[in-house]
């Protein structure tokens, strides 16, 4: 079965869509950043501070684009539960006082609670790597080189609780 997806930048909105196997049309808005529409089984969430920073922006696509290619099904888990990631200054991370203005520039945040799980950072590329960590140290994304990257595909991806 094949899916599009396409990536498209608006005002306040942005859809992903590229072509090709195992891709499923995913929708980014700035509260609601991803739901699974083409699956059955919507199986994970990426979220975004209302008015979000570009960075945050850049961040949330990454993880929206890596998580795609590591789940064939769509599926996503944290702690055995659906998970919702909270990328950036989001009123989830401040309200567990992870938010950016209490991190140093370029200080980070990864941590769960059941399966929603907040990348946050300071600064500009704060939160930018935050998703690198979570790729690289959780889920297993290694990038060898410019251009040289390994991930490793599988049919869902079930992922431990993040401290």
């Amino acid at each position: 079965m094949n899916f599009k997806r396409n990536f498209t930048v608006k005002k306040g909105e942005a859809e992903r869509q590229d072509m090709g196997k195992r891709s499923l049309r995913r929708k980014l808005t700035s509260v609601a950043v991803l739901t699974a529409l083409a699956s059955p089984a919507v199986a994970y969430e990426v979220r975004l501070p209302s008015g979000p920073q570009p960075w945050e922006k850049t961040a949330a696509a990454e993880l929206t684009s890596y998580l795609g290619r590591l789940a064939a099904d769509n599926s996503v888990k944290v702690a055995g539960e659906e998970a919702v990631f909270h990328v950036g200054d989001t009123d989830f991370a401040r309200a567990r006082k992870l938010g950016a203005a209490d991190l140093q520039d370029e200080a980070w945040v990864v941590k769960s609670w059941g399966g929603d799980v907040v990348l946050v950072g300071g600064g500009m590329h704060g939160t930018l790597y935050a998703v690198s960590h979570f790729l690289e140290g959780v889920c297993g994304v290694r990038w060898w080189m410019d251009g040289e990257e390994d991930v490793p595909a599988s049919e869902s991806l079930e992922l431990p609780a993040v401290d």
